[in-house]
């Protein structure tokens, strides 16, 4: 694995001491012909990273240099844009049958959409959160009750003075763009059970009694999946003035499945310095961690809910998602009432400890008891969720891993960017030099990034002041205009 640029010594006196530089700045060798990156982007480049190493002599280094360039233009700027979605996609069609299957079940149940989507979600329920699978448990525990509420499905609460708007709404621009990207991946879900997909002059049929309303496709960027994410915008207003996402729904969900506690990188270190602490020392020690398959998909909707979530695709289709889907505001909040359990029954049972961001399992021990403590992990996410819940190809352990965007490496006793972090950053604060503009979501998204890294890298505190300075006064101005 790629060294990070810059490190961070960890010690039980503090988390950030001692930055220092990495021994190797970069050391993957990339062949890459530059001509087909853009010979005018890289050499801007050069030039941004120059200016902000000017002290450093980088006559010897110069070849690196470049390197990192090429490759954060790589990992930035040309595998993870929309056109490589639509590459991805290779204009993808929906198949004949696809028009027919659910469309014919739905006309021949009379139009009845929530026993559609009851019937379907039944035919998954081998693998996913069931009645069958509490017994046993505290039926007292506030997220016991929950879980036994999730069963039935995430519920989708909308404001009172919410109005449904029944026709499909405009296309997002993105979608128009990366249709056949988006429509590909819908399809993957769709033959997996995930998802109807019925004519939208059939859906016209359906009841006024039963909740549906249609919101846009979009399509969003994802390291290392040229593809991207599919997203659907449950913030985009309807005809009526009306969304799925408000702040106000927020808050109802947040009432009713409690608060995100979500981890931060600190806790994860201090359970790492204990864990240093209670086996003796650092070179018996392993990190692991493990990913439940699908993440939101673990988990339905409400079938008398479900319709609330429809977008309109291309070929005339209207598509229904039956399980958790990234971009409503309550799904994450439902989904982490089963991450604070796996966590609480997998902390239960292990010898070293553990801790849980939505859908990564992230523990440290003694090497001899990292084989123990993975199987019970195992066991306690099957238990509760089914078989096949766990992405093996995703279960890793070792000396060194990457633990949400930070890399952690037991070997040299220190906290880094990830790889594709830090590229991502260094691209974003070159190129900030070449802009003659920048919107305002950029220079946030800079602000963060400094903030956040800051962490490791104390010359970032620069950036950060000035640019959330910046920001205040780009506010200030605004509102006075």
């Amino acid at each position: 694995m790629d060294r990070e640029c810059v490190t961070c010594n960890i010690t039980n006196e503090q988390i950030t001491k001692d930055i220092v530089p990495s021994s190797h700045f970069i050391t993957v060798d990339l062949t890459l012909d530059r001509r087909l990156l853009g010979q005018s982007v890289i050499d801007r480049m050069l030039r941004g990273a120059e200016m902000y190493f000017p002290l450093i002599n980088l006559d010897n280094r110069h070849t690196d240099l470049q390197r990192l360039v090429v490759e954060a233009f790589e990992a930035a700027d040309k595998n993870l844009n929309i056109q490589s979605a639509v590459a991805w996609g290779e204009g993808f069609r929906f198949p004949p049958e696809v028009h027919t299957r659910d469309t014919a079940e739905l006309e021949a149940m009379d139009y009845d959409l929530t026993g559609l989507i009851r019937r379907r979600q039944a035919l998954l329920l081998p693998n996913r959160l069931k009645k069958e699978n509490l017994r046993g448990r505290d039926s007292e525990n506030p997220d016991v009750i929950l879980l036994h509420d999730l069963v039935e499905g995430i519920r989708v609460p909308v404001d009172p003075d919410f109005i449904e708007d029944r026709t499909p709404v405009p296309m997002d621009k993105n979608y128009k763009v990366a249709h056949s990207a988006i429509d590909k991946s819908w399809y993957k879900l769709y033959l997996a059970g995930f998802a109807l997909l019925i004519a939208t002059v059939a859906m016209s049929h359906v009841a006024l009694t039963v909740k549906l309303n249609y919101s846009p496709a979009g399509w969003h960027e994802k390291h290392g999946a040229p593809g991207g994410r599919c997203i659907i915008d449950y913030s985009r207003p309807n005809s009526h003035g009306q969304a799925l996402n408000t702040k106000r729904v927020k808050e109802i969900v947040k009432a009713l499945y409690g608060e995100i506690d979500p981890v931060q990188i600190d806790r994860l270190m201090k359970m790492i310095l204990e864990q240093v602490e209670r086996v003796g020392g650092w070179a018996s020690l392993v990190i692991w961690k493990m990913d439940l398959k699908g993440a939101f998909n673990l988990i339905f909707f409400r079938p008398e809910d479900a319709g609330l979530l429809a977008v309109e695709l291309s070929d005339g289709l209207t598509m229904i998602s039956l399980v958790g889907s990234f971009g409503h505001t309550g799904t994450p909040f439902a989904f982490d009432v089963v991450s604070r359990t796996i966590l609480a029954d997998v902390k239960s049972g292990i010898k070293g400890d553990a801790e849980m961001c939505c859908d990564d399992v992230m523990g440290a021990g003694a090497s001899w008891e990292r084989e123990h403590d993975m199987a019970w992990t195992k066991k306690c996410i099957e238990d509760l969720l089914g078989p096949d819940s766990v992405a093996e190809n995703k279960s890793f352990y070792g000396r060194r891993l990457d633990f949400i965007g930070w890399s952690v490496d037991l070997e040299d006793m220190s906290l880094g960017i990830a790889r594709h972090n830090f590229l991502k950053t260094f691209y974003g604060f070159v190129m900030a030099r070449e802009q003659k503009f920048m919107a305002v979501r950029e220079i946030m998204k800079l602000a963060s990034w400094a903030s956040r890294y800051s962490l490791v890298c104390r010359y970032m505190k620069l950036f950060c002041s000035f640019l959330y300075i910046f920001l205040l006064l780009v506010i200030a101005i605004s509102r006075y205009r």
